[in-house]
């Protein structure tokens, strides 16, 4: 039955093409402006003098570390750039959010990017609330995992390695699953916000909390079953890799960069295929209790 609804969650997608590019927009974007960035910061330093020659010839990973020393700058320029552009990132990812799981509820096939914009600016301030009352969900778990259970471990068996690695991959494990839980909760709130029409996040969220545990089961797999069409970018990942950190030229680069463009696409539309498919089981399920 879960399959079922996993083919329905694509075919849903399938009409939403526009929808995914415009999504993708402010990935693209950020990404971009990060490549130039270190390619602006670089560029000097690459034309004049020895090291640039050398990482010119071969593309070595630790050259960065002998660049951050020469220019001292660096690093805190980047982290300063992440410090700031992270945030507006997660506002823009929250903004357009909206748009797409709106164009994925769409009853009619016509759409343009007005309707897009309309759905999110409609429900950005609730998807905004919506993440700051998930925040301590998010925070509070990771806070007792890297300072609580991780130290503990390590101290427990440190001299124990094996002990050690299957107590740590364990923690790992939960870890995975508790934030997996909470991305769950949150993006199933989130499609019953729009689903509804609703303006009290608040509930929606109880709600949420509620269907999720009668219908545990349908949920769980429907979430397991759309992580596993990640393997597919993974894979590519994996294969691309190597190319990029062998490679020094201009051309493999570039190269490079329009595959990795072509990866993130392609975790767009799973998250899409994510949003609709939970969306028609949610659909599904209710109608069967009413």
């Amino acid at each position: 039955m879960i399959f079922k609804f996993l083919f329905y969650g694509i075919e849903r997608v399938s009409i939403t093409k526009k929808g995914i590019f415009w999504y993708y927009i402010p990935n693209f974007l950020f990404s971009s402006f990060l490549s130039l960035f270190f390619t602006l910061k670089m560029q000097p330093f690459l034309t004049s003098s020895f090291e640039g020659e050398e990482f010119l010839r071969s593309f070595d990973p630790l050259f960065f570390r002998i660049f951050e020393v020469l220019n001292s700058d660096f690093s805190t320029t980047s982290k300063n750039l992440l410090i700031v552009f992270s945030p507006l990132f997660l506002l823009i990812y929250l903004f357009f959010s909206g748009g797409a799981i709106k164009l994925i509820s769409r009853d009619w096939r016509h759409y343009d990017f007005k309707f897009f914009l309309s759905g999110s600016y409609n429900y950005f301030f609730r998807f905004l609330r919506l993440f700051i009352i998930s925040f301590p969900f998010y925070l509070i778990p990771f806070l007792a995992i890297k300072i609580y259970i991780i130290p503990h471990i390590e101290e427990t068996y440190k001299v124990e390695e094996l002990k050690m690695i299957f107590s740590l991959s364990l923690a790992y494990l939960f870890s995975f699953f508790i934030f997996s839980l909470i991305n769950l909760v949150s993006d199933l709130t989130k499609i019953r916000i729009v689903e509804r029409d609703s303006g009290s996040v608040l509930a929606e969220l109880f709600y949420t909390i509620i269907y999720i545990l009668r219908n545990l089961t349908p949920t769980i797999s429907l979430y397991i079953l759309t992580a596993f069409l990640n393997i597919v970018p993974l894979c590519l990942y994996i294969l691309i890799s190597p190319f990029f950190l062998n490679s020094s030229s201009l051309f493999s680069m570039i190269v490079s960069f329009i595959f990795f463009q072509i990866i993130l696409l392609i975790r767009i539309w799973i998250k899409f295929v994510f949003w609709a498919s939970q969306r028609e089981l949610f659909l599904f399920l209710e109608s069967k209790r009413s």
